[in-house]
């Protein structure tokens, strides 16, 4: 008796992920439908499916729409994209709803998802987050482009007229009034005569006074303070270095082969020795620029980018990353060793077993616990 196989149950043993439940995320992506996206992640944990293969199948394909997004003729999409003719079409069309850059972000989110995936005991859960994160990353930027067209239609337009300027008139302007020099305005003429001036207007020289005039006092104009400048905000590269380390170990000691030189007009640029091509190569790699570029901006909280360079003699010579952290290790060495013992409670041990205190090292706080 022969047993048919279906598709389906080929692709469950040879560990595949169906094309469909991709798209099936995509779609509830592209539509901002947080419920949709976590029922079709019910879906392929119903299925039997494993998560990092499923989430390495998004990865790749939302790193296809981006190529499709910045690459518009199909002839070069074959020689970048092996896919079938039916599916570039599709993905040429899906491209369209977004900008590269929203994809960028997309990519991001679900490369982090999926190096988070080999550490994290609930794999489920980090895969749920980065698909609510992803739809309302999408929602959250047209909110953002909606205000800001909205603040920049409503200072277009001319405020309305006040009442002095509304009561002026057309052919008196309350700002050419306003304009006009003191000297330049005309006097009104009062309804009487005072002493010392005749009807015609010709003054009549007053009688001498004993009293001098009156001293005038002139007054200095006040000093108006200088206006406050925020400061720039400043990298802290040791605080990406550490969330690098610590959310991205596949890069981290790629990183730490190069030397931080510094950041200058929306450039962050990291340094390389000329020996030190893999590591160089690694990092050059756009997920990598990338997601570094994405862990400066959440530290400034405005948009940089992350260049790689090839360090010359012309560069003052300094540590690596990894040095100034083996460093840091050391001093930190240093000073829990001095810590314990000062330590009243060691001292009294030294003293009772006669010995000498020979290493000092933290225990895990997992390891503490047992």
């Amino acid at each position: 008796m022969c047993k048919t196989i279906s598709h389906a149950d080929l692709e469950l043993l040879l560990g595949a992920v169906p094309q469909e439940l991709v798209q099936e995320l995509l779609r509830a992506i592209l539509a901002q439908d947080s419920p949709a996206a976590l029922a079709s992640l019910a879906n392929l944990l119903d299925r039997g499916h494993d998560l990092r293969a499923f989430c390495a199948e998004v990865v790749e394909h939302i790193r296809n729409l981006l190529v499709a997004a910045v690459v518009p003729s199909t002839a070069e999409l074959r020689s970048l994209i092996e896919t079938s003719e039916d599916d570039l079409n599709q993905l040429s069309m899906d491209a369209k709803i977004l900008t590269p850059e929203r994809f960028q972000e997309l990519l991001a989110i679900f490369i982090q998802a999926e190096d988070s995936l080999r550490f994290s005991s609930h794999p489920r859960f980090v895969v749920e987050t980065a698909a609510v994160r992803a739809t309302r990353l999408l929602r959250q930027r047209e909110g953002t482009e909606a205000r800001s067209a909205q603040t920049a239609s409503s200072s277009s337009q001319k405020p309305p007229a006040r009442p002095e300027e509304r009561k002026s008139g057309p052919s008196t302007p309350q700002t050419l009034r306003q304009g006009v020099p003191a000297a330049s305005r005309p006097i009104p003429k009062p309804a009487h005569t005072p002493r010392g001036e005749t009807d015609e207007g010709s003054t009549i020289s007053p009688k001498p006074s004993h009293n001098p005039p009156p001293a005038v006092t002139t007054t200095a104009p006040a000093t108006v303070p200088p206006i406050a400048v925020d400061p720039q905000p400043t990298l802290q590269w040791d605080l990406v270095q550490e969330e690098v380390g610590a959310s991205f170990p596949n890069i981290a000691p790629f990183l730490e082969a190069g030397r931080f030189v510094g950041m200058e007009g929306g450039f962050v640029t990291i340094g390389f020795a000329k020996q030190a091509t893999v590591a160089r190569a690694r990092l050059e790699k756009e997920e990598n620029l990338l997601v570094l570029s994405k862990l400066c901006e959440r530290q400034l909280g405005s948009p940089v980018r992350v260049r790689i360079i090839e360090l010359t003699e012309t560069h003052p010579p300094g540590p690596t990353m990894a040095q100034i952290r083996a460093a840091k290790e050391q001093e930190l060495r240093v000073m829990l060793f001095e810590r314990a013992k000062a330590n009243p409670t060691v001292k009294q041990a030294l003293e009772i077993f006669d010995v000498e205190l020979a290493e000092v090292r933290t225990i895990a706080q997992q390891e503490a616990s047992e």
